[in-house]
């Protein structure tokens, strides 16, 4: 869950960079935020949208990094580490431990 909220806010600082929309990055911390204290709170719906949006961030990085890379490594190395961390925390969120902790709090 760590990597998750480390991830968040290399995310949000990636959007807070310059020429870049500070309300869409308030938007991503509220909304993945919210999500993830969802997850801590055992909400399977939580933990599958988040995997969802996780994916769906995954295909756009490769085109982004591609255009980072002409502005500076600096920047795509920015986002490679934060793809790494919503990497790391989407594998943790589906091991086998995880999923007991899903399972638990539905009861």
């Amino acid at each position: 869950m760590a990597a998750c909220f480390a991830s968040l806010f290399v995310g949000a600082a990636l959007l807070l960079g310059p020429g870049k929309a500070p309300v869409s990055a308030l938007a991503a911390i509220v909304i993945i935020g919210g999500l993830l204290v969802a997850v801590l709170r055992g909400h399977n719906w939580a933990r599958i949208t988040l995997a969802v949006l996780t994916l769906v961030g995954f295909l756009s990085t490769l085109p982004v990094l591609r255009l980072q890379l002409g502005y500076g490594s600096l920047v795509a190395g920015a986002t490679l580490v934060n793809t790494i961390l919503q990497f790391a925390g989407l594998v943790l969120l589906f091991i086998p431990q995880s999923r007991g902790w899903f399972v638990k709090s539905a009861a």
